[in-house]
């Protein structure tokens, strides 16, 4: 793949900023190789090389001259020193500029299996002005040679990592510079603000430079600190999507907990015992649900008579997973009477109490009146009939689930029968997308990481330091040179080292 295609929202240019961040031990003066497809047995395996000895490697483990540019080429890749025959491939040139990294690129194409790649591996390391790449080392030489900003860097990165649809749809847009497009407009617009101010600081009497100017500047960025600001009143949406749905299993002692994480999980992921008081930890499972990635945590059983010091640090964290939760479940046996959703109600109320005083969340943060988000499960209906042969207990239990839990959706499942599962599951899809906020996330741009948020906060809090002290020119130009900044560092068009080092070691080696 060389560049961005025919999408280029932005003309590609250097980031000097970051030219002194090469990292990896080496310089771009230097030809790295790594094998970018995934280790092991498989059809068709490719080496990739980058820098200013890529084609002259290729000449010499090909015996041949250079191909025709992006075009793909048979032939058979030899051994540089002894001329041993290593495989029979295709290889492929890209003449820098137009390539990936922006720096002469060269493929090889040979046979998936590890002794040809091995082969292939020592060859190449045995040619000298080349070594092997660190990871994430193609696409930082990309970002410093302007071939992508780092947004679109983090983009890539997710993309590799995307393990649902929604989180390719989201990574896509992102690596496709549609964030960028958006944080550069913002740039621009102050850029051109702090060129105005400027201009009324050094040539305001001389030129005749009205105040209107100013006045006009402070009016704009109290327009863009309200767009940023309703920007980010996003609910997080753009990091749980990327990050996962964490929904939260709790319930009292043996009401099936275990048992519905392994049902939804479709694999025994859960020990399950008929002893009350068999899972002690919090026990968390990744999944994909109906395209959207989620965490599901299975969590102590909920109970205030226990004098077991390992169960009561269970509950503890029960508790604190069932505050934090995205979408919490309240599993509860269907044939065990109202008095276990009080029990339950009591023991969630008292240990949190200290955390939610401690994080001074309100009540619909607790999740505690959050409809949307929070459901209940009364597993074990095949043993309702048989064990109640009424209905009144089980009314009561919902009326008291409602006068706790307001309008929320109860649902009937047993994990022995599948009854009510499938419906249960498209319940809690439907729960995991009311905590997104409904947002159309796979045409719409959004933060996808705190980094994000932070500059875009900070640009916001600048600009109203700006607005408070406008009459004075001197002072503002400081507050508006800082929001510039903190768009800057979105993007990666000042210093961000210690950025580049986190992301890129997420990386794998070949890309």
């Amino acid at each position: 793949a060389s560049g961005r295609g025919g999408r280029n929202l932005h003309a590609a240019r250097p980031c000097r900023a970051l030219n002194k961040y090469v990292g990896g031990g080496g310089g771009m003066d230097e030809t790295v190789f790594a094998l970018s497809t995934p280790p092991g047995r498989g059809g068709v395996s490719v080496i990739r090389l980058s820098g200013p000895e890529a084609g002259g490697a290729l000449c010499r483990m090909t015996k041949r001259s250079l191909p025709p540019a992006r075009q793909a080429a048979v032939c058979s890749i030899y051994h540089p020193v002894g001329g041993s025959l290593i495989d029979r491939g295709m290889v492929l040139w890209f003449p820098s500029p137009k390539s990936f990294t922006g720096e002469d690129v060269a493929e090889l194409h040979v046979h998936g299996s590890s002794a040809v790649v091995r082969a292939v591996i020592e060859a190449l390391g045995g040619i000298e002005g080349l070594r092997p790449a660190q990871p994430g080392e193609f696409t930082r030489r990309a970002l410093l040679n302007g071939k992508m900003d780092l947004v679109e860097a983090e983009g890539l990165g997710d993309l590799l990592s995307a393990g649902t649809e929604m989180q390719r749809k989201l990574a896509l847009r992102q690596m496709g510079g549609h964030a960028s497009q958006l944080y550069d407009a913002w740039r621009t617009k102050l850029v051109r603000s702090l060129a105005h101010v400027e201009a009324f600081i050094d040539f305001g009497e001389d030129e005749e430079i009205h105040e209107e100017v100013l006045s006009g500047v402070i009016e704009e960025a109290r327009g863009l600190a309200r767009e940023l600001r309703s920007f980010c009143d996003d609910a997080r949406c753009g990091e749980i999507v990327r990050e996962g749905v964490h929904i939260v299993l709790a319930g009292p002692p043996n009401a099936g907990k275990s048992s519905l994480l392994n049902a939804i999980a479709k694999r025994p992921a859960a020990i399950t015992s008929a002893t009350p008081g068999t899972t002690r930890d919090v026990l968390e499972v990744r999944m994909d649900l109906f395209g959207l990635e989620v965490a599901v945590s299975d969590t102590a059983g909920l109970r205030i008579a226990t004098g077991d010091d390992i169960e009561k640090e269970g509950i503890t964290r029960a508790a604190e997973q069932w505050s934090q939760a995205d979408v919490r479940v309240l599993v509860l046996d269907a044939a065990a009477g109202v008095e276990q959703v009080r029990e339950a109600k009591d023991v969630l109320l008292r240990e949190i109490q200290d955390w939610i005083s401690a994080e001074s969340l309100s009540g619909r943060e607790q999740g505690l009146g959050a409809t949307g988000c929070t459901m209940v499960l009364l597993n074990k209906s095949d043993l309702l009939l048989t064990t109640c042969g009424e209905t009144a207990p089980l009314q009561a239990m919902v009326e008291e689930l409602r006068l706790w839990l307001g309008d929320v959706g109860v649902h009937m499942v047993s994990c022995v029968n599948g009854q009510g599962m499938e419906e249960a599951m498209q319940s809690l899809h439907t729960a995991a997308r009311h905590r997104l906020g409904g947002r159309d996330l796979e045409n719409a741009v959004v933060i996808t990481r705190p980094r994000h948020r932070q500059h875009l906060e900070g640009c916001a809090n600048a600009l109203d330091r700006f607005c408070a002290v406008g009459n004075a020119p001197d002072v503002a130009a400081e507050e508006l040179r800082e929001a510039v900044a903190h768009l800057a560092a979105v993007t990666g068009k000042v210093h961000v080292e210690q950025v580049l080092d986190v992301l890129f070691a997420d990386f794998c080696v070949g890309k």
